[in-house]
């Protein structure tokens, strides 16, 4: 206990006490007299019997003063310890708190970063796996050990369908953990490609293309890997980042949008804005609003309606350096969120240039400007695109290379240049896909190799190059070309003869069974059946048992 405690203790116990002795100064004058004129008239009842009464009176008095006084500090005292305990209650309250803010400030901070680690390492498997066609790195995926409490630890921060997206996030990439596992143990499992594209559509950016995002990534630091997010995980991911912030630090306060003529909400994380717009009673996304990106920047985030704190129809921005823009445009269709506008630009260069630019139809561009990869991941088309084809100025490439360059029609060539190995080998008209008419250069074809010269109506008119000669049986160029004539009479014997041995073989594979029956054809008059002519191909075997080798 210490000395003020003490001291409070000997002033509550001590000063009645010197209260009681002055009054009682007061009344009787000098105590000691008072005492001494008391002794000397003991047993004298007769002499003391008014004074003894008037005595009592005092006494009672003093007692009740006393009393009183007492009571008081005590009350006082009591009151003191309460108001500490109550301090100490209520720190002790602010302690557990802050510890409980801690714990939740610390796992979402672990979640931030293991979605983090999980997309960068789904990439760089996706790079090595499929684009390079080697083995997959990183061979091992590493998570926190209490993913799955840190996750229950956002449960007030994060909704419950965003809840069970999360765990689900961990549980997919576990299972990719496990196909990892087994492409090692087995040397190569096709079914590790087939869910690494299915996370890779899953979790990143919806209609963009996966190589083309590792083409953004690039040009991105690892601070933005927002951008390449879905937008449920760019929504549970934002939500995440704003837990990590202790509770002083977000602000909620409401402003007048004039543009809408109403007021909406405004949430803050350290000054830099989180979210504008309408809120429900429990703190839920609900209606116009705009989610913004860790960098306060709208134009990177999310605008439209959301519904049931869900974000469904609206578009999204995201800036991939200064080299790339990217806009998505969501609606609500058959029940589910989908793109139905995409629009990505390079600004590399002075002049925007497209790389995908349309309306969406079952995921896809079908009228538009559209960037095209094979499933190795290798670009196999970047042009204009209508009604689904290939139409108007395009570019095909192979193996990384430009294989043609010009105008399309129907998913053909057109009119334009192809190229062998980086090497302009035609340039001019195209019909069915063939160089018809135009400019060769070393050019190969039917029956011809290094062609360099003209070209009309699809064969060799002027110039130099190599004929078909002969092959390794003596055949030339007229042995490949010839066309037999063939009587009719004996074509028609032909076809007949040939029908005849495919019946037969049929019929005799059903006749090596252990039990068989046939039948053959008839036609019923007048209740008389008349049978066809017993040709294999009017016959039909019933067959059943075991086959006899």
């Amino acid at each position: 206990m210490n000395k003020k405690w003490i001291s409070t203790l000997l002033v509550v116990g001590i000063l009645p006490i010197v209260i009681s002795l002055v009054l009682s100064y007061l009344v009787f004058g000098d105590l000691f007299d008072a005492f001494q004129k008391m002794y000397d008239l003991r047993g004298k009842p007769t002499v003391t019997k008014d004074a003894v009464a008037a005595l009592f009176l005092v006494l009672m008095f003093l007692l009740g003063v006393y009393g009183f006084l007492s009571t008081t500090l005590f009350s006082f005292l009591v009151w003191k310890v309460g108001e500490r305990t109550l301090k100490v209650t209520e720190h002790s309250k602010q302690i557990e708190e802050k510890r409980d803010q801690e714990i939740v400030r610390e796992s979402a901070l672990i979640v931030y970063y293991d979605i983090e680690r999980a997309l960068s390492n789904l990439l760089e498997i996706y790079k090595s796996l499929i684009i390079k066609q080697g083995h997959p790195y990183p061979s091992r995926l590493f998570f926190s050990e209490d993913w799955n409490k840190n996750v229950a630890t956002l449960r007030g921060h994060l909704l419950a369908q965003e809840l069970r997206y999360l765990y689900r996030f961990y549980e997919d990439f576990f299972m990719l953990q496990s196909n990892l596992e087994s492409w090692i143990t087995k040397d190569g499992n096709d079914s590790l490609k087939a869910e690494v594209k299915r996370l890779a559509d899953k979790y990143l950016v919806e209609a963009i293309p996966t190589p083309l995002i590792l083409e953004f990534k690039v040009l991105i630091a690892d601070v933005y890997f927002e951008e390449i997010m879905s937008l449920d995980l760019f929504v549970v991911f934002r939500k995440i980042h704003l837990a990590t912030f202790p509770p002083e630090k977000v602000m909620r306060y409401t402003e007048r949008n004039e543009e809408m003529q109403l007021d909406e909400w405004v949430i803050t994380v350290n000054t830099v804005t989180f979210y504008k717009g309408g809120l429900d009673e429990i703190g839920k996304f609900k209606g116009r609003g705009q989610l913004y990106n860790s960098w306060g920047e709208q134009e990177s985030g999310f605008s439209g309606e959301f519904i049931m704190g869900r974000p469904m129809i609206g578009s999204r921005l995201a800036f991939f350096g200064d080299a790339v823009r990217c806009k998505l445009t969501y609606k609500w269709d058959n029940g589910d969120r989908e793109v139905s506008h995409i629009h990505i630009v390079s600004t590399k260069s002075a002049i925007p240039k497209a790389l995908i630019s349309g309306k969406l139809e079952n995921g896809r561009i079908n009228d538009g400007f559209d960037t095209w990869y094979a499933e190795n991941g290798h670009m196999i088309y970047q042009g204009s695109v209508v009604n689904g084809y290939r139409q108007g100025q395009g570019t095909s490439y192979k193996k990384g290379r430009v294989s043609f360059s010009g105008e399309w029609e129907e998913d053909q060539f057109k009119n334009g240049t192809l190229y062998e190995k980086n090497e302009q080998v035609f340039h001019g008209e195209f019909k069915n896909g063939i160089p018809w008419n135009g400019e060769a250069t070393k050019l190969r074809g039917f029956a011809y190799e290094d062609f360099t010269g003209v070209i009309v109506k699809g064969e060799p008119y002027s110039g130099g190059g190599y004929i078909f000669h002969r092959d390794e049986c003596g055949r030339d160029f007229d042995d490949f070309t010839r066309i037999e004539e063939i009587d009719p009479e004996e074509e028609a014997e032909a076809n007949i003869h040939a029908a005849e041995e495919f019946h037969a073989r049929q019929n005799n594979e059903l006749r090596r069974y252990e039990s068989w029956e046939e039948y053959i054809a008839a036609e019923w008059a007048d209740g008389k059946a008349t049978h066809a002519e017993p040709v294999e191909e009017n016959l039909l075997v019933k067959a059943w048992g075991d086959k006899v080798t």
